[in-house]
């Protein structure tokens, strides 16, 4: 029984020299020394330096003794932080230009490819003389790819399906109605 607690102790001692729990609380620790010492350029009282130390003892008896606790939270902010790190790198690759994210306003919509152009409303809004709020958004047809301008009313009234049957959709990538890419560019003329 001892050695199991002799034993329990030297990995929790050891799991906090090394690994992910040392990097943690060292982390901790930095984070605590910079806001004491933020507060001594405000001119805020500090907190005394025997408290400080005492916080340090106190985590790190703690870490030691709840190890594996401590371990898996640890872990699991860790893996958290990669996928949530994944998902940006995956959306900083992805150059297509969407309604929703990175055209807004009135501008000109340009292919890099076959240099087509053409004016849209991406969205705009407003409200009008009765105090009534009003918007106008382009959708853009997935199966021809001409833009479509679709007021708050339209929105209302169900889905709208352009002349030749496809779907509008402001959800998807922007491509070039002529060559159908989506190596293009815009630029935002106004915005409301």
């Amino acid at each position: 029984m001892l050695i199991g607690i002799l034993a329990y102790l030297l990995i929790g001692f050891v799991l906090n020299l090394f690994g992910i729990l040392a990097k943690s609380r060292k982390q901790e620790f930095k984070d605590t020394d910079f806001i004491n010492f933020r507060n001594s350029l405000l001119g805020v009282k500090l907190v005394p330096k025997w408290k400080l130390l005492l916080y340090k003892i106190i985590i790190t008896v703690i870490s030691i003794l709840l190890f594996p606790i401590f371990y898996v939270i640890v872990y699991k902010g860790n893996y958290k932080k990669k996928v949530i790190e994944k998902q940006h790198t995956a959306k900083a690759k992805d150059t297509r230009l969407y309604f929703h994210s990175n055209i807004s306003g009135v501008g000109i919509l340009t292919c890099k490819t076959c240099s087509h152009s053409e004016k849209i409303t991406s969205a705009v809004h407003g409200y009008t003389d009765e105090d009534e709020p009003w918007s106008l958004c382009s959708y853009q047809c997935q199966g021809c790819g001409k833009f479509h301008k679709v007021s708050n009313e339209m929105e209302k009234a169900g889905s709208v399906l352009c002349e030749c049957g496809g779907e509008l959709t402001r959800e998807k990538p922007v491509f070039c109605p002529q060559c159908k890419t989506f190596e293009l560019s815009y630029k935002m003329s106004y915005i409301t």
